[in-house]
């Protein structure tokens, strides 16, 4: 645990502050434990720790009994996984502007608003299309030229 607990600190020393996740979920629900000025910042390893342990998306990634329950396997041999800490360099993103693309195959095969706020200007046609023409080419620059993931 040292030797974790050291990396970090190295981590939040190079880039300041940190949002860390795992392997399929990040830690929104726990966000409320962390000063609502800025949720999911992490400054100290301290932070991180509360954040994971008082999160139910992350109790779902531990666990292995669910984490592969809506995946079509053989639920007596589900596939395996290398768990990992993801740290990545804290950014302050608008929530009206951060989005979930669906991958399958390699290809992106749909976008979703991740947050559940009605945004007005997202209901105008000129926006709509800026922000499918950017994610687009995104899933294209970024998703299908460099997926390695498993195909269907």
């Amino acid at each position: 645990f040292s030797n974790l607990d050291e990396r970090i600190r190295q981590i939040i020393k190079e880039y300041s502050a940190i949002f860390p996740k795992l392997n399929f979920y990040s830690p929104k629900d726990a966000s409320w434990v962390l000063p609502p000025s800025s949720p999911l910042k992490c400054t100290s390893p301290s932070d991180i720790y509360i954040l994971l342990k008082s999160s139910d998306f992350i109790s779902h990634d531990l666990s292995i009994d669910v984490i592969f329950e809506v995946c079509q396997c053989n639920p007596s041999n589900p596939p395996s996984y290398q768990l990992e800490l993801v740290l990545r360099k804290w950014y302050s993103i608008d929530q009206s502007c951060e989005f979930r693309c669906f991958v399958c195959g390699g290809h992106l095969i749909g976008i979703s608003q991740c947050d559940t706020n009605l945004y007005d200007s997202m209901n105008e046609p000129k926006t709509q299309n800026k922000i499918l023409e950017t994610l687009w080419h995104f899933g294209e620059e970024k998703i299908e030229s460099e997926w390695h993931g498993q195909q269907d």
